[in-house]
């Protein structure tokens, strides 16, 4: 069944306005709730593009959609810390949220800027992502888009272990750390910039067969992700690159990015979406 008339009156109107959400710190189920329950709304035609910056209340495990936790995750570990583990919509390996910015970014796949495939929506975000980062103060010829890895299976059980295809490097190590989830006619695409990386406490969370794959995995995080103020040598305050992000992702989207908060189909959306994240 296609879409109605007004749905596609609603799509041809809203695809040049983009709606901004977010820019403080919440929960991470609501975070990954609402994300999921704009995308099913935009997928049914009741919501417009919509960009989210969002921060983490307290440190919280994400893990993809497919994944199983007890194979990756310490449990024990992490309910005597008392950090929460959610599910994403997306797929993807496991994260540690804490000192980070989360991009957020919600459309039609027909949409005039970022329509296209997965490869093409993916690149065309990623060069958007690199104006951001050279406004943050990185310099351009730093960063680069990921090369395929031939060493995927080696590559250890967290996101920031292994930069993907399209995603971006900095001096040749993973900066952002990105995920797409597609239907029919939307997609939504999230992703993490470190501002700090707690690799111990993240290591220390993950589950490992042996103390030598433990830190054989601690090296490898070291070796391939950094963090913006490893880049910088110095702390860049979540509400600096919130500002940042904003105003770039306005400039590329050809937007003012207005603001604007979950509709009552969305919010229905959530609060389904809210009983099964959590683990």
């Amino acid at each position: 069944m296609g879409l109605s008339e007004s749905k596609q009156k609603f799509f041809q109107m809203k695809q040049d306005e983009w709606r901004f959400m977010g820019g403080d710190l919440a929960e991470g189920a609501y975070n990954m709730a609402e994300d999921m329950a704009c995308l099913q709304s935009c997928e049914e035609g009741f919501s417009p593009p919509t960009v989210k910056l969002y921060g983490w209340k307290k440190p919280t495990l994400t893990i993809g959609y497919s994944q199983q936790p007890s194979k990756l995750i310490n449990l024990e570990k992490a309910r005597q810390l008392d950090i929460p583990i959610i599910r994403r919509p997306t797929g993807g390996r496991v994260l540690l949220h804490c000192e980070e910015l989360t991009y957020s970014l919600i459309a039609p796949n027909d949409h005039p800027l970022l329509g296209g495939d997965l490869k093409k929506s993916m690149c065309v975000i990623s060069d958007m992502l690199i104006g951001c980062l050279v406004k943050l103060g990185c310099s351009k010829d730093d960063i680069q888009f990921a090369l395929p890895s031939k060493s995927r299976s080696q590559s250890g059980p967290a996101c920031f272990s292994l930069a993907n295809h399209y995603e971006l490097t900095c001096r040749g190590k993973k900066i952002i750390g990105s995920a797409q989830r597609r239907m029919k006619r939307a997609f939504l695409q999230h992703g993490s910039l470190i501002l700090e990386f707690n690799r111990p406490l993240l290591n220390s969370l993950l589950f490992f067969k042996s103390s030598r794959l433990a830190q054989e995995n601690l090296i490898k995080l070291t070796e391939s992700s950094i963090s913006i103020d490893e880049y910088f040598g110095k702390q860049i305050s979540f509400k600096q690159t919130v500002k940042v992000f904003k105003e770039e992702f306005a400039n590329f989207l050809q937007s003012r990015l207005t603001l604007g908060i979950l509709n009552d189909r969305e919010t229905e959306y959530r609060e389904q979406w809210l009983k099964n994240c959590e683990l």
